[in-house]
Protein backbone atom coordinates (compact mmCIF):
# COMPACT_ATOMS: atom_id res chain seq x y z
CA UNK A 1 0.00 0.00 0.00
CA UNK A 2 1.71 3.20 -1.10
CA UNK A 3 0.42 4.62 2.65
CA UNK A 4 2.48 2.70 4.30
CA UNK A 5 5.62 2.90 2.21
CA UNK A 6 5.60 6.39 2.30
CA UNK A 7 4.99 6.64 6.23
CA UNK A 8 7.87 3.95 6.03
CA UNK A 9 9.97 6.26 4.31
CA UNK A 10 9.02 9.46 7.08
CA UNK A 11 10.19 6.74 9.56
CA UNK A 12 13.34 5.67 8.34
CA UNK A 13 14.18 9.10 7.65
CA UNK A 14 12.81 10.48 10.59
CA UNK A 15 10.95 13.36 8.63
CA UNK A 16 8.48 14.29 11.23
CA UNK A 17 6.89 16.84 8.89
CA UNK A 18 6.36 14.10 6.18
CA UNK A 19 5.83 12.02 8.76
CA UNK A 20 2.55 14.65 10.44
CA UNK A 21 1.58 15.35 6.71
CA UNK A 22 0.23 11.73 6.47
CA UNK A 23 -1.05 10.73 10.01
CA UNK A 24 -3.73 13.50 8.42
CA UNK A 25 -4.54 11.00 5.76
CA UNK A 26 -4.21 7.67 7.30
CA UNK A 27 -6.37 5.36 4.91
CA UNK A 28 -9.34 2.93 5.54
CA UNK A 29 -7.06 -0.59 5.56
CA UNK A 30 -8.54 -3.50 4.32
CA UNK A 31 -6.49 -6.24 5.66
CA UNK A 32 -5.65 -6.87 9.27
CA UNK A 33 -2.11 -6.93 8.51
CA UNK A 34 -1.75 -3.16 6.91
CA UNK A 35 -3.82 -2.15 10.44
CA UNK A 36 -0.45 -4.02 12.30
CA UNK A 37 1.86 -2.72 9.84
CA UNK A 38 0.75 1.06 10.64
CA UNK A 39 0.21 0.65 14.38
CA UNK A 40 3.84 -0.88 14.33
CA UNK A 41 5.03 2.81 12.24
CA UNK A 42 3.25 4.80 13.87
CA UNK A 43 4.44 3.65 17.94
CA UNK A 44 7.95 3.89 15.83
CA UNK A 45 7.31 7.31 14.82
CA UNK A 46 5.87 8.26 18.21
CA UNK A 47 9.28 7.41 19.78
CA UNK A 48 10.98 9.57 17.20
CA UNK A 49 9.13 12.66 17.89
CA UNK A 50 9.40 12.10 21.94
CA UNK A 51 13.12 12.00 21.36
CA UNK A 52 13.09 14.65 19.21
CA UNK A 53 11.03 16.91 21.76
CA UNK A 54 13.43 15.96 24.67
CA UNK A 55 16.14 16.76 22.33
CA UNK A 56 15.03 20.17 21.65
CA UNK A 57 13.84 20.31 25.42
CA UNK A 58 17.51 20.19 26.60
CA UNK A 59 18.87 22.50 23.54
CA UNK A 60 16.11 25.15 25.02
CA UNK A 61 17.80 24.57 28.82
CA UNK A 62 21.47 24.88 27.39
CA UNK A 63 20.45 28.09 25.24
CA UNK A 64 19.40 29.44 28.26
CA UNK A 65 21.73 28.51 30.66
CA UNK A 66 24.70 30.36 27.83
CA UNK A 67 21.98 33.42 27.61
CA UNK A 68 22.27 33.73 31.55
CA UNK A 69 26.49 33.54 31.63
CA UNK A 70 26.44 36.02 28.87
CA UNK A 71 24.49 38.72 30.79
CA UNK A 72 26.52 38.59 33.26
Amino acid sequence: MKWINEFKIAVIEKDIEKGDELLDKIPRFKEVEQMQTAYALIEEAKKIALKEQEKLRCDMQNLKKSKKFFEY
